[in-house]
């Protein structure tokens, strides 16, 4: 389920009229300045936790006491965007706020997350998306909510 501050920040976006600079050749790293233009623009009208750098998530807020992690990716939607962040995938089948960095190697990730598995069923890592080439097409979806990889 997408919490309504979630769906609150889409909506904001959406009816904004969004505008996405990209001073740089690399689009990757245009969608990481997008990302910090995003997040500057969300301070103005909603109460969001910005994180330090390199954090496993871009932002997060609280709702009704629950933490909400958000990952924020700008993207054509014509290509397959990666996602490679065992915190967040951690946090999402665990419920557990991680008490490792994302430099664990993967035999010791594994092994945590077999011995928390399913801890707390009712949390997730969300995403907000944004189409670079169209501003306006926003939307959100959850890591358990992936259908299809």
């Amino acid at each position: 389920m997408i919490p309504e501050t979630l769906l609150n920040i889409k909506n904001y976006l959406i009816e904004s009229n969004l505008h996405l600079s990209s001073p740089l050749k690399d689009g990757r790293l245009n969608s990481s300045f997008n990302e910090d233009e995003i997040i500057n623009i969300l301070k103005t009208k909603f109460k969001i936790n910005e994180p330090n750098s390199r954090q496993w998530f871009d932002f997060s807020f609280e709702e009704k006491g629950d933490f909400f992690p958000v990952n924020i990716k700008v993207t054509t939607t014509n290509t397959a965007d990666n996602l490679n962040c065992k915190l967040g995938i951690y946090y999402a089948l665990t419920g557990l706020l991680p008490d490792f960095s994302n430099g664990i190697d993967w035999l010791n990730y594994f092994e945590k997350l077999k011995e928390n598995l399913g801890t707390k069923i009712d949390k997730d890592y969300y995403f907000l998306i944004i189409n670079k080439e169209a501003p306006e097409d926003v939307f959100v979806n959850t890591l358990k909510g992936i259908k299809t990889l």
